[in-house]
């Protein structure tokens, strides 16, 4: 009987051992399989949060160029915006100096005719006009120096034409000055050009060959 029980009792510990046994490799097939499908969750994550975060970049680099791209579009407009009140401004001013310009042509004329005179009243036109004239130049008005140039449509006016041996449409003479306001035309300048006559010339020719003979 005791060997019987000793028999039994070497059979039941085998059998715990085997179990003991089967029960720690069960335990590290579940951990194995713990384990792989922590990093499979792992993996996933990372690669979910790699997506987001490359589209983030994309939507901040699409919102970066359309911010400039805006910047850009505001300085062009705002520099539009100065440069048209720059010009309604100019354009303002030219017409109210433009509205001075027949007092300038006053006392021009009343310099000219009192020429001979050195009185006090011809001292005092033209003290006045010089005055005048250099408010106008404080704000950019420049007189136009027209006779002995070339006629320029853009800058003179044609009243008369005179034949003369001088080249053809040269300004002989300048009948109403002109007027500059920062170096665009504020008044073109009302003109007599030549119209050139050959036959002047070589009449010319011959009676300075006769004085030579």
């Amino acid at each position: 009987m005791t060997d019987k029980n000793q028999e039994k009792q070497s059979q039941s510990s085998n059998t715990k051992e085997e179990q003991k046994q089967q029960g720690q490799q069960q335990a590290r097939s579940n951990i194995k399989n713990a384990i792989a499908e922590a990093a499979k969750a792992v993996a996933s994550a990372v690669s979910s949060e790699s997506d987001k975060t490359a589209l983030l970049t994309g939507k901040i680099t699409e919102l970066t160029d359309t911010l400039k791209r805006l910047q850009a579009e505001f300085e062009n407009y705002k520099k539009r915006c100065d440069r048209e009140k720059a010009e309604s401004c100019s354009i303002a001013n030219a017409s109210i100096i433009r509205k001075f310009l027949p007092f300038l042509d006053a006392f021009e004329i009343a310099i000219k005719s009192n020429s001979e005179r050195k009185d006090e009243y011809s001292r005092g036109i033209e003290l006045l006009y010089a005055q005048f004239f250099s408010l106008m130049e404080a704000e950019g008005v420049r007189r136009m120096d027209a006779a002995g140039k070339r006629f320029d449509p853009h800058q003179h006016e044609v009243l008369l034409i005179e034949k003369s041996d001088k080249p053809e449409e040269t300004i002989i003479e300048e009948l109403q000055r002109g007027y500059l306001l920062n170096g665009i035309v504020l008044r073109t300048a009302k003109v007599k050009i030549s119209q050139h006559i050959e036959g002047n010339k070589d009449a010319h020719d011959k009676s300075a060959e006769k004085k030579a003979k």
